[in-house]
């Protein structure tokens, strides 16, 4: 079922329920019968987070961003938030729109949600682009110990996150300070996530495998990464091993949020891929 909300970009964010037993809210961009892109957001985003993207992508593609269970103003079940049960809802919203074939972007955890879809389901992706991925179980020592850290915080907790910390969380993912509204935006999205999501989501990245399965990923890939990202430093590293065909691209003076950097360069550099013979960039 669909349900109108408030209006945003023009259009009406929409919730769908979905057989995984969430309801998701999504908005949705451009033409109806062009090539379909689905947006993932980072934890604690929300589709927010793609805000001052969605206007700027060339109205011929049919853009989605969804809020993804335990975020935004999606249901936020008492339980499940591993990879891949977010990666079932995506399939799961593909299906009900009956889209077959579509390009994911992910960033963040977003990334790693449209690293498994394509992994797991090669025929529904089409193109894959990934925004400041890392191993769900951070490689590096000091990228391990700051997970860690994080989750012995949250488990201290009884009740919230302050918005003190999450400040300055959303703060440290970019180089250039974001203006003060648009940091009001994301902090009241962030603080929309219980802490429990947040006590499950580290949980499950320090259960995960440290290094991601062989891959199967066939769609054609972007990765992208800011030279001042503090979070995924061995990520390129990583998948350079089990996606050798990906074009990597390294956008300087951003952080780990480079489309909130850098949102002008990140489209253009989208629609380059996306029209590009065989999705290799020079």
């Amino acid at each position: 079922m669909h349900a109108a909300s408030s209006a945003s970009l023009g259009r009406t964010p929409r919730r769908i329920t979905l057989p995984t037993g969430v309801e998701l809210e999504y908005v949705e961009h451009g033409d109806p019968n062009g090539m379909v892109l689905i947006f993932l957001h980072g934890f604690t985003d929300s589709w927010r987070s793609w805000e001052d993207i969605l206007p700027r992508i060339a109205p011929a593609y049919h853009s989605y961003a969804l809020t993804q269970r335990g975020h935004g103003d999606s249901s936020k079940p008492a339980c499940c938030y591993r990879v891949a049960d977010y990666a079932g809802d995506v399939l799961a919203f593909m299906d009900a729109l009956k889209l077959a074939q579509v390009t994911l972007i992910g960033h963040s955890m977003g990334s790693y949600i449209a690293y498994q879809v394509a992994g797991d389901h090669p025929g529904h992706v089409a193109r894959l682009v990934l925004i400041g991925w890392g191993p769900i179980k951070p490689t590096s020592p000091a990228a391990a110990a700051r997970v860690f850290e994080l989750y012995q915080y949250v488990q201290a907790l009884e009740n919230a996150i302050d918005p003190t910390f999450v400040r300055t969380f959303l703060a440290s993912t970019t180089v250039n300070a974001l203006p003060a509204r648009e940091l009001d935006k994301h902090l009241a999205e962030s603080l929309k996530v219980p802490l429990a999501v947040w006590r499950q989501m580290l949980a499950s990245r320090l259960a995960a495998d440290t290094h991601p399965a062989p891959s199967l990923v066939t769609a054609k890939t972007l990765v992208l990464y800011g030279d001042h990202d503090v979070y995924v430093r061995e990520g390129q590293h990583v998948l350079a091993t089990v996606i050798p065909q990906a074009t990597f691209l390294t956008y300087p003076e951003t952080g780990h949020a480079l489309h909130w950097d850098a949102p002008q360069r990140f489209v253009d550099d989208l629609h380059t891929f996306l029209a590009t013979r065989g999705g290799q960039m020079s």
